[in-house]
């Protein structure tokens, strides 16, 4: 099973730059880069029809547990130029709504975590959070997560 540990520490304008800081991954949570592009069926099908191909989004993807399912951002989604393939009933802490559900694929730069051509993700409102994407419970189902609070590291195993 491949392993990886994310550290976070202090940024170049700290006065302790590189030193693992665990108030740094408590703000940001348990995060990674991720890209949100059109699925590989999709941009065949836009080259075959001479059509441009939408450029990848790039962010952050946060580790949530408290996610059932996995999220991407509405805003994103709707840039790429996909359309949602159904909707889901979606129940928050403080509500309960109706999501679009669209296809798309998730890629991890810099991580060991295998792309996602064809990932099913809800649209969710999350630029306020900072995030790209939220990965939920239908993906952390297939790893192993831990977070290292005091020493200011994730480890996930897939």
């Amino acid at each position: 099973m491949p392993t990886f540990h994310r550290n976070f520490t202090h940024g170049q304008d700290s006065d302790t730059p590189g030193r693992h800081s665990p108030q740094h991954l408590a703000r940001v949570g348990p995060r990674l880069p991720v890209q949100v592009a059109v699925p590989e069926s999709l941009a065949s099908a836009l080259r075959e029809q001479g059509e441009e191909i939408p450029g990848s989004t790039e962010g952050f993807a946060l580790f949530d547990t408290g996610a059932s399912a996995t999220c991407a951002d509405e805003s994103i989604l709707q840039e790429l130029g996909l359309n949602p393939v159904r909707t889901v009933r979606v129940a928050t802490p403080s509500s309960s709504a109706n999501a679009n559900v669209y296809v798309c694929a998730l890629r991890f730069p810099g991580s060991p975590l295998p792309d996602m051509e064809e990932r099913f993700v809800i649209g969710a409102q999350l630029q306020n959070q900072n995030y790209a994407v939220l990965i939920g419970r239908d993906i952390l189902q297939d790893m192993i997560l831990i977070y290292d609070g005091p020493g200011a590291r994730i480890t996930y195993a897939f």
